[in-house]
C-alpha cells in the first residue's frame, strides 16, 4: 500500500508541474473573477502539505520562513505577487519538499502509516496518519490541481493532458 501511495503522489506532483510550467510567472498571481486561488498560492500550499505529511511521518522539513503565513488552510491569497516567492523559488521548493516527503514515506515503512495522526483537522478522515496521508494525496491534490485547470481555462490557456 505504501508503494502505490507514493506512485499517486509522483503521479501528482508531474501533474501539478504541468499545469504550472508554461505559466509566464508575471501571472502567476493573477485572480480572475471568481478563482481567487491563483497558481502560486497553490504550489505553495500543496508544498505545505508535503512538510505536514513528512512531519506526520517524524521527518521535519524546513521551508523558509514566511511560507506558512502564506499558504497553510484557510489563507486567502492576495493577488499582490510582491507578498508571493518567485516561480522558481515556488518550484523549486515544491519539487525538494516532494523528493524528501517520499523518501520520509519510504523510510518510515508501512508500519509508520498505522499510527495516529493526532491531527484535529483530519479525525473525519479516519484515524491513522494512513488515513491521513492517503487523504491527503489521493483527494486534497487534485482539488487543487482541478482549481489550477480552472484558473487555467479562464486564462486561455490549453487544457493540460
Amino acid at each position: 500500500m505504501l508503494e502505490t501511495i507514493i506512485d499517486v503522489c509522483e503521479f501528482n506532483a508531474r501533474s501539478l508541474e504541468s499545469n504550472v510550467v508554461d505559466i509566464p510567472a508575471e501571472k502567476m498571481c493573477h485572480q480572475p473573477p471568481a478563482l481567487p486561488n491563483h497558481p502560486a498560492w497553490h504550489v505553495g500550499h500543496l508544498t505545505h502539505v508535503r512538510v505536514f505529511i513528512a512531519q506526520l511521518l517524524g521527518a521535519p522539513l524546513d521551508v523558509p520562513e514566511s511560507w506558512p503565513q502564506l499558504f497553510q488552510p484557510g489563507t486567502e491569497p492576495p493577488a499582490d505577487a510582491s507578498k508571493y516567492p518567485e516561480k522558481d523559488e515556488l518550484i523549486s521548493t515544491c519539487k525538494r519538499t516532494h523528493r524528501a516527503t517520499m523518501d520520509a514515506m519510504r523510510a518510515a515503512g508501512p508500519d509508520k502509516l498505522t499510527e495516529p495522526h493526532g491531527s484535529k483537522a483530519l479525525s473525519a478522515i479516519g484515524p491513522t496518519i494512513g488515513h491521513a496521508v492517503a487523504f491527503l494525496i489521493a483527494s486534497h491534490d487534485w482539488f487543487h490541481i482541478g482549481q489550477l485547470a480552472d484558473w487555467r481555462r479562464a486564462m486561455g490557456m490549453a487544457r493540460v493532458r
